[in-house]
């Protein structure tokens, strides 16, 4: 996968992550340009979806860990090999490389929702005192629920489908 697919498969993570940072720079900075702001607000975005990118075999390990490693059991069962997915068929690699694309989707969200989570109270009370604190706790309980934690429910989900998919084509 492409660095312009990697970008346009950030997924909601990225763009909610992106509109935090502009509206906390709109607080703090208030640019001359526009265009400046959309710009210096994409970067954690893109910084964060390459760090995804970059890391996502260990990210998934870390999330979605006893699936995968679950699936990899039934993958080496069923091939006898150590490297079993060059000696799957197609259709169980296109299943593994679905939950790769999904995988990088979902770290970002899970990332995002950690960062906005992390910065919310600190910024909150930077900008408006004690009472952005508490009201930015909001936003960090919503951040944290909605965007991290669904995301790993969801990888989790897919990495147990994956071991689904292997058993359900070779086991017949």
């Amino acid at each position: 996968m492409g660095y312009v697919n990697q970008l346009q498969s950030g997924g909601w993570g990225s763009i909610l992550l992106w509109c935090y940072t502009g509206a906390n720079l709109w607080f703090v900075w208030r640019p001359s340009s526009r265009w400046v702001l959309v710009a210096a607000a994409a970067a954690p975005s893109i910084a964060v979806m390459f760090l995804s990118y970059a890391f996502n075999n260990k990210l998934n390990d870390f999330w979605a860990g006893g699936y995968l490693k679950q699936s990899s059991e039934v993958a080496h069962r069923i091939t006898g090999s150590n490297r079993p997915y060059r000696q799957l068929d197609s259709d169980a690699q296109e299943e593994i490389n679905k939950f790769d694309e999904l995988a990088h989707k979902h770290n970002t969200t899970i990332l995002s929702g950690l960062i906005i989570g992390g910065s919310a109270p600190i910024l909150g009370y930077y900008h408006f005192g004690w009472l952005g604190s508490v009201t930015a706790l909001i936003i960090t309980g919503l951040a944290v629920w909605l965007l991290t934690y669904k995301s790993i429910q969801e990888l989790n989900r897919e990495a147990e489908n994956i071991a689904e998919v292997y058993k359900a084509k070779y086991e017949n």
